[in-house]
């Protein structure tokens, strides 16, 4: 029974020794729920497990003056659709949204520094994650298990990932490394059997274990130390490294393996003539896109064939 220190709207908040005000839970049957602009004028965060198992709500809106959320603030809400997170969550606690079977799709907002352990874990129906400029950590196993996940676009600001962060996405087919992750945990990516391309635009390599890869794009004039790949990746796969490297990774350990290594112009945002018959396009908000030619897309920047490509005619 929940014991709180005030009550708005049905919303219960508790206020701790340190005067940081908690919303604790909530005593409405509403399905959708728009929490309290504020408690009493003052900012809040969403307390642990505040809304956990509550199967009854489909969409939350969450004000800008929510600074965190909690650990399993959210968990086990399996019939939780949509979320609206807002710029002012600095972070989202451990197991957050843990095993929201129905939740589709998430944007990770600008200021976030931190996603924490499990947050998304179990998120079965979770086929779209956007993250903003901002997030410097994605806890371990914050994202394990996420079956839908399709595409991931990492932000420049991101510089780790930990263990086990995307184990068991058997679904994840195109993966966009940004600049600056120089750590990543152990098994990231384990289990995640459906990778095809993949852009590594900084200087440590990540383990993916997919024998199903068709196109590694590398910004590093230098071979990146890595893994060995399956034998069937160094047939199919195609690999793009920078112009004037192309003989560094010819003669480099793993990468000679390779069949097909081809160089490309790193600078700037690629201008590319593809094949219209292979075509895997997302756009940044990691939805597919389904044409039979590219001259159907509007003008813009897309993931082609697991690079990224601008569209301007």
């Amino acid at each position: 029974m929940i014991t709180p220190d005030d009550v708005i709207d049905k919303y219960c908040f508790r206020t701790s020794e340190e005067s940081t005000h908690h919303l604790v839970g909530y005593y409405g049957n509403d399905s959708i729920l728009n929490l309290p602009e504020d408690y009493h004028g003052d900012d809040y965060i969403i307390g642990t497990e505040a809304f956990a198992d509550d199967t009854r709500i489909v969409s939350v809106n969450i004000p800008q003056t929510v600074g965190k959320i909690g650990a399993s603030a959210f968990a086990r809400c399996s019939k939780l659709v949509s979320v609206t997170i807002p710029r002012g969550v600095m972070s989202i606690g451990d197991n957050a949204f843990e095993n929201c079977t129905s939740l589709a799709a998430i944007v990770i907002p600008q200021n976030m520094l931190t996603i924490g352990s499990k947050s998304f874990a179990g998120c079965s129906s979770l086929a779209s994650v956007e993250f903003k400029e901002g997030v410097e950590t994605i806890g371990k196993n914050a994202f394990a298990n996420c079956t839908s996940l399709a595409t991931l676009i990492f932000p420049e600001s991101l510089t780790a990932i930990g263990d086990g962060a995307f184990k068991g996405c058997s679904g994840l087919k195109t993966i966009l490394f940004s600049e600056n992750i120089d750590a990543y945990g152990s098994n990231v990516f384990e289990g995640c059997d459906a990778v095809e391309t993949m852009t590594v635009k900084g200087s440590v390599m990540p383990t993916v274990p997919s024998d199903k890869i068709t196109s590694i794009t590398l910004y590093s004039p230098v071979p990146l130390e890595t893994a060995e790949f399956a034998n069937k990746v160094y047939r199919n796969a195609t690999v793009y490294v920078p112009q004037g490297s192309l003989e560094r990774y010819q003669a480099a350990s793993v990468w000679k393996n390779f069949w097909t290594i081809k160089e490309f112009d790193p600078t700037g945002i690629e201008q590319l003539t593809i094949d219209n018959g292979q075509l895997t396009i997302y756009d940044l908000s990691g939805r597919k896109i389904e044409v039979e030619d590219l001259r159907e897309l509007e003008k813009g920047v897309y993931i082609i064939n697991g690079r990224k490509v601008l569209i301007n005619d």
